[in-house]
């Protein structure tokens, strides 16, 4: 034991001398390792340890299922205890190495038992690391006579200088900062804040998909401010300056005022948020990580860049790049790296140059066997979507019910779509998950058609989820992505196909274009995405017709409820209700009498929406102040700061004018 010990001092002593983190995988005994990990937990250079997975080593080792990962995001320990035993999760693993700091030590114990090819996955990068085996010799470590190696802060505090001059410099210049895990961003932010909360009497906001990632923030602009500055969650306050969180909906749909905004992990918000977020908020900093778990950040740079290059010809970029909590010649990260493809990039690729665009639907072991083409395809999904994360090359590699397409221009994935096989659930699950005692994994779209819907005949029959689609950013807005859907259809042939996404106006239009329709609209925002979730399906089964009427019935008092704030360019584009009673000659009388003056608005308002409705209006053809007046039934005040105009009356003029012309 005593030799062992040895060596995995001397690993922790250059480790902290190269400001580098090294890694050890355990092979022995259940009781050979516990006392080994006993004993380094002790050693002089473990100020914290923590354990993520398995049982609980013992009361001086934090311990963290395997996987809450998350709940180490901002924080610093010297050892991470990795224990596979059990099970793991990817994200959460990838979390918790993040608070691995520079000097730090991973250990990884017990045996992953391949079962799938993700299994096979881990278990082969895990064996890359260090082994140290009860039963084998040591491997060779050698003393570095290096000297400490201090990481650089000239990024950072170039970045912190630029944050500072959103403020003070001219407006409408918004700051995108980008940086890889581990670089400082969120602290610069934090820095920032307290440099100018120092000086001037600011409000600040900060917005971000989750308040846990930005913890950090509050916590380095806390330690620089004297001590009389004050926190409490989500709000830091010194003298007559403060710093505060705002989920990004209550952002979007209140817009509190600010004198400058932060929104970090802008990767992770749709583009429609943050474009109103730029257009409303003239002083702003928008921070993202380009690789990772908390966005890709490649396609946000793609497409929220290009919106600012002609929008804000102005806005400033600042790129980090030097690591500030380790060495930039770290092992680790580049071994994580590569274990989840998170460095993988896309090559460029010319519409002339594509062959052709032939999806191949690619198996597991396939994928296994030839990790460069498997890291191509990540590359491209990691690019296309936000949430794309370490689980979903898991999933790729180990779920039966998925399966992916892609099609190749020589080595780059050009295109490829993630379908995940649903329905063919039993009655007796079916009865389960109608009485709310079941909620199977897996079935999104099925299970949410018995329970928000009743039609439990979907569920029992075969259907196929387009879980994710992807096309290489240079061959975008081509008709490559439609060709990919007929190409899906084509292989499934009259099978039903479904898809669930945050409802942006741009995906509506994609989706329904290719033959989807609406069937269900989430009445609250996903917290992550900020987005109402959809549900759209493309089936000649006959059950589609009742779940599109159930849904177009049902958005007659949605819209004027739960889905009051949706973007009217959306509301067009969904299902109008049916006139459910008859519209009576007198309300149709009435409504002239409105138009011509003689009439108020409260009088033909109870008919109002049945009279539009009896029109057989298409609703692409409804004004914009009649969706949110009539619709969503907003107060006409609201109605005219949304137009712009000063207030009742001359907002009610716009109204009659177009309610005038629509009806003609």
């Amino acid at each position: 034991m005593t030799c062992y010990l040895s060596y995995i001092k001397q690993e922790l002593e250059n480790a902290a001398i190269l400001n580098i983190r090294s890694a050890i995988r355990l092979v022995g005994t259940s009781s050979w390792q516990e006392s080994l990990l006993r004993a380094v937990c002790n050693l002089p250079l473990v100020q914290r340890a923590v354990q993520l997975g398995g049982q609980p080593l013992d009361h001086s080792v934090q311990h963290y299922a395997f996987n809450k990962g998350q709940q180490l995001l901002g924080q610093e320990v010297e050892l991470l205890i990795l224990d596979v035993s059990e099970n793991y999760d990817s994200n959460s693993f990838s979390s918790a190495l993040g608070a691995l700091k520079g000097g730090g030590l991973l250990i990884v114990v017990g045996k992953i038992n391949p079962l799938s090819f993700a299994d096979k996955w881990m278990e082969r990068a895990l064996n890359e690391l260090t082994v140290l085996s009860e039963t084998e010799s040591l491997p060779v470590v050698l003393p570095t006579e290096q000297k400490p190696i201090e990481n650089s802060f000239s990024q950072q505090f170039e970045a912190i200088a630029k944050i500072e001059k959103v403020l003070i410099g001219h407006r409408k210049r918004p700051l995108v900062l980008t940086a890889n895990r581990g670089r400082g961003k969120t602290s610069a932010l934090g820095f920032a804040a307290a440099n100018i909360m120092a000086k001037r009497s600011v409000r600040i906001l900060v917005t971000a998909p989750a308040m846990a990632s930005v913890e950090p923030l509050f916590k380095h602009a806390l330690e620089r401010l004297p001590e009389h500055a004050q926190y409490t969650k989500g709000k830091l306050t010194f003298e007559d300056a403060s710093v505060q969180f705002v989920a990004p909906d209550e952002l979007v749909s209140k817009r509190p005022e600010c004198d400058l905004l932060f929104v970090d992990e802008a990767a992770a918000i749709p583009l429609p948020l943050l474009i109103q977020m730029v257009s409303h908020y003239h002083r702003a900093v928008f921070s993202t990580t380009v690789h990772g778990y908390e966005g890709c950040g490649r396609g946000f740079t793609l497409k929220f860049q290009s919106w600012l290059d002609s929008h804000r010809p102005g806005w400033k970029s600042c790129h980090l790049t030097q690591p500030i909590r380790w060495s930039e010649c770290d092992p680790l990260e580049k071994w994580h790296y590569k274990t989840y493809l998170l460095d993988s990039e896309l090559a460029a690729v010319g519409k002339d140059e594509v062959a052709s665009n032939a999806l191949v639907e690619l198996d597991a072991e396939s994928l296994f066997n030839c990790p460069i083409k498997l890291a191509s395809c990540f590359a491209l999904l990691v690019n296309a979507h936000y949430q794309t994360s370490p689980n979903d090359l898991m999933m790729i590699l180990g779920d039966e019910k998925l399966s992916l397409f892609a099609s190749f221009n020589g080595d780059v994935c050009i295109q490829c779509v993630l379908v995940v096989k649903e329905g063919e659930i039993p009655h007796s699950l079916i009865t389960e998950i109608e009485s709310g005692k079941r909620r199977p994994k897996g079935q999104l779209v099925a299970s949410t058609m018995i329970t928000q819907l009743a039609l439990p005949q979907m569920a029992a029959e075969t259907s196929y989820r387009i879980m994710r689609i992807a096309v290489h950013p240079d061959l975008q807005q081509q008709g490559f992505g439609s060709n990919a859907i007929r190409q899906i259809r084509l292989h499934y042939g009259n099978e039903t196909l479904t898809t669930s996404f945050g409802a942006t106006s741009e995906l509506l239009a994609f989706w329904q274009k290719n033959g989807f329709r609406c069937v269900r609209i989430g009445t609250s925002r996903d917290h992550t995405s900020g987005c109402h979730s959809v549900i759209m399906i493309n089936s000649v089964a006959s059950w589609l017709s009742q779940a599109t009427s159930m849904c177009a019935d049902s958005l007659s008092y949605l819209y004027s409820t739960s889905l009051r704030t949706l973007p009217v360019e959306m509301v067009k584009q969904l299902p109008l209700p049916k006139s459910i009673t008859p519209t009576p000659f007198r309300s149709r009388k009435l409504l002239d009498n409105y138009l011509l003056g003689s009439a108020n608005y409260e009088s033909i308002a109870p008919f109002l929406l049945s009279i539009l409705l009896a029109e057989k209006v298409e609703s692409e053809a409804l004004p914009d102040c009649i969706i949110r007046k009539v619709f969503q039934q907003w107060s006409w005040q609201e109605c005219a700061n949304e137009f712009g105009v000063a207030g009742r009356k001359q907002m009610e003029v716009r109204f009659k004018q177009s309610l005038g012309k629509l009806l003609l």
